[in-house]
């Protein structure tokens, strides 16, 4: 399996927002302020789930040249807020969940979840580096026109987890882009880009850019577009729905492999805006990428598919989340325990069957 795509397995995908569908009614209002606003009183808990799927193909490898890897990913960050000098605002992004499973033919089925910590059918390759995550916090100050002035918390993050994943191949491929100054973009300037921080008007769009250097892609480029389909209610309350349309290429420059590497691809986004709220509380994402990058010298396509669907919680439902898991655990482990009164039972019947033999040995 390539550096590659080991790396984009194990990738934490970050999100501050969601959509599904829209059934609002229209309103007369024709525009309106897109910002992102912040309650200190408030504590959200942003949730995202993704579906991957890598089509791999590559001279030499088994099953004819190609394989397909699928993965599943749950991750949970909780949102506190802190009022700062000169209209900032400190805010933590604590992680609170992370959940991922992965079918490959090479390594089979692997799965491990944060809220199920003691699952003995977990992979501990995968628990090494999430469960080392959850509790620990990254720190972002915000502008109040939406400009990240400061970020910390990646650097220690990783420390934690390279005590605990020592020999670890999933973590020898991700650590690189675990670093405060990779996870700054990740987590705190991408899910701020789609917010213009002004009046837009319906069927208005505007454009943004987002750059990644990746040490094994060199620099790719993310070009979105949003626009602001339309404005109505749902659930009594004022929302706005904004489309996106995403090109992804590759920039000019690398070094080594990087330089070799070709990249392109499109995404689509539906996202629905709490106007009250200042904050997009649904969101739904396609994507679809294709890599072309040297491995074992030779050159592998990697077509990468995957769908996301993210929302904004309410401390209450991500309760109801963990007691519901707590169930789970609770039903789970009483299961076992019968099973190993069970195989107590049976043992004990296997001894008194045997004494019963030697007492009729002795008496003959």
């Amino acid at each position: 399996m390539s550096d590659l795509v080991r790396h984009k397995l194990l990738r934490v995908i970050p999100v501050l927002g969601v959509v599904l569908g829209f059934g609002a009614s229209a309103l007369a209002a024709e525009s309106l302020v897109i910002q992102r606003k912040y309650d200190p009183k408030r504590v959200n808990y942003l949730e995202s789930k993704a579906d991957i799927t890598q089509k791999i193909k590559m001279p030499n490898m088994p099953n004819g040249g190609e394989m397909e890897i699928k993965i599943k990913q749950v991750f949970n960050i909780r949102e506190n807020v802190e009022e700062g000098k000169l209209g900032k605002k400190a805010v933590k992004l604590t992680f609170d969940r992370a959940m991922q499973s992965m079918d490959s033919p090479m390594m089979g089925t692997m799965e491990y979840d944060t809220d199920d910590p003691d699952n003995e059918e977990w992979a501990p390759q995968l628990g090494q580096i999430f469960q080392p995550m959850i509790g620990e916090t990254l720190m972002v100050e915000v502008t109040r026109d939406g400009k990240v002035v400061k970020f910390s918390g990646m650097d220690a993050i990783a420390k934690k987890i390279s005590e605990k994943a020592v020999g670890n191949m999933f973590w020898q491929q991700m650590k690189g882009r675990y670093t405060d100054q990779r996870a700054r973009r990740e987590y705190g300037e991408d899910p701020l880009r789609m917010y213009p921080n002004k009046e837009v008007k319906v069927g208005e769009s505007w454009e943004v850019v987002s750059e990644d250097e990746d040490p094994q892609l060199g620099l790719v480029i993310r070009k979105t577009r949003y626009t602001l389909e339309k404005i109505g209610t749902e659930d009594g309350r004022k929302v706005a729905v904004i489309s996106s349309q995403t090109d992804i290429s590759k920039g000019e420059g690398g070094e080594g492999d990087a330089a070799k590497a070709k990249v392109s691809g499109k995404a689509t986004g539906k996202s629905l805006y709490d106007v009250d709220l200042g904050i997009v509380v649904r969101n739904e994402t396609e994507s679809d990428m294709k890599i072309k990058m040297a491995a074992q010298g030779n050159m592998m396509d990697i077509n990468v598919l995957s769908s996301g669907v993210s929302r904004l919680m309410t401390e209450a439902e991500r309760q109801k989340q963990k007691e519901g898991m707590a169930a789970k655990i609770a039903e789970r482990k009483k299961a076992e325990e019968a099973e190993e009164e069970e195989d107590e039972d049976e043992d004990t019947d296997e001894i008194d069957d045997d004494d019963d033999e030697d007492d009729s040995d002795d008496s003959e």
